[in-house]
């Protein structure tokens, strides 16, 4: 089956030209808004053209179908201006992505192919996979039921072993269809992480030379939350255990702990612990699906524990009655900030040292003016989320003013 993967490179290789130059600059004007709340930014751009593009592990498209005055066939599109346009190369999405979604297009359109069941009444297509992209699921989205549900798992089995799909998802209306009986699709992935002196190194690859690399093993479920970028991930994470070092070194007790808020699958937790320099973690997260997610993570990495609690309830409502003493407290909250009460419990309670991880300009500044008064910015550290568009991702330390 042809596959129009070639052409999405070779586009995409055409639009890279002084891309890495954008990076840099979007950082460096980004750096320059968030004075006088942070005065100097390490800013870490993209390096090279084509680290600009294949990054995106997730994502999501309208499907527009044909009239019988046109050749009638499907298209994806994206929404600007609150309209569907029509793409026909989209190379900001990993390799994986990338050649699925052609090829489930190319599937669609042949005339001689039998996929009518899962062409009716579709309305977008959501492709995921793990950060080594070894792992792909296809979720189709319906306006409609499903009218034959066996004939669309028919179709759907063939298309998942063609394609070489872990999964394919049908989901309408209080219905959803798979090809695997067996609920949530969970998307496995590994990182490694080896310590250097007082810097921790972070990869997916398992080329770390030291012989004391730590492999992090994560279940994520499909439908919830994980980050879509695994490189700012991995570099997010680096920062964050090196910071983490840093403020060991800088606490008088030797067995520091730590308060977690907005866990998600235990992306940070599960690191944090395997570290070895935390005597207690407590994480917070909201949504279910990610807290069992994280209580699965913590057994299939073999931590014990009574080095993490985990706590489902809402931050901002966890925090008006927070009397547990920490020393350091992590956040890593959704675009909108943190919750008032969060940033209040900061400045009332005993922590020492916060590590802010935002991907909201406005907001970032927002609670900085809210902080200001008992912590002082130590380090300020900016990625490149979404090489490509405006997106930052701030990496905060802050650290509590001597009272």
């Amino acid at each position: 089956m042809r596959s129009p993967l070639h052409e999405t490179k070779s586009q995409g290789e055409d639009a890279a030209s002084g891309q890495h130059i954008l990076s840099q600059e979007k950082l460096r004007v980004f750096a320059s808004s968030l004075e006088p709340w942070v005065q100097s930014c390490r800013c870490i751009p993209c390096e090279t053209d084509e680290v600009c593009f294949s990054y995106r592990c997730r994502c999501s498209f309208q499907i527009v179908h044909g009239d019988m005055k046109s050749d009638g066939h499907l298209r994806y599109a994206v929404r600007q201006n609150h309209e569907p346009v029509c793409i026909t190369a989209f190379p900001v999405a990993n390799l994986r992505i990338q050649r699925s979604m052609w090829n489930v297009l190319a599937l669609f359109n042949d005339p001689e192919e039998q996929f009518g069941q899962l062409k009716q009444s579709l309305t977008s297509a959501t492709f995921s996979t793990s950060w080594d992209e070894t792992m792909c699921v296809v979720t189709l989205h319906y306006m409609n039921p499903v009218s034959d549900e066996s004939a669309w798992e028919t179709e759907a089995q063939n298309m998942c072993q063609r394609l070489e799909l872990a999964q394919l998802t049908g989901r309408s209306r209080k219905r959803i269809l798979r090809t695997r009986n067996e609920g949530t699709t969970i998307i496995c992935d590994t990182i490694w992480m080896e310590r250097v002196g007082s810097n921790w190194n972070v990869s997916l690859e398992k080329t770390l030379t030291s012989s004391d690399r730590i492999a992090v093993h994560y279940n994520k479920p499909e439908d919830a939350f994980y980050h879509p970028n695994s490189r700012a991930m991995c570099n997010a994470l680096e920062w964050m255990l090196s910071r983490i070092v840093l403020i060991v070194a800088d606490l008088e007790t030797l067995t520091p702990r730590l308060l977690e808020m907005y866990c998600g699958c235990g992306a940070h937790t599960i690191p944090l612990a395997k570290t070895g320099l935390l005597s207690k973690i407590l994480a917070i997260e909201l949504d279910e699906r990610l807290v069992r997610a994280c209580q699965q993570n913590i057994l299939l990495n073999g931590i014990d524990s009574e080095l993490i609690d985990m706590v489902s309830q809402d931050a901002g409502k966890w925090s008006q009655r927070c009397e547990s003493s920490f020393d350091i407290i992590l956040v890593d909250p959704p675009r909108q900030g943190l919750d008032e009460s969060v940033c209040q419990m900061a400045t009332r309670g005993d922590f020492q040292h916060m590590l802010y991880i935002s991907c909201g300009r406005d907001a970032l500044v927002r609670d900085l003016e809210r902080l200001g008064g008992s912590f002082a910015v130590e380090n300020c550290t900016l990625l490149d989320l979404f090489p490509t568009t405006g997106a930052v991702e701030s990496l905060v330390h802050l650290k509590r003013k001597i009272r």
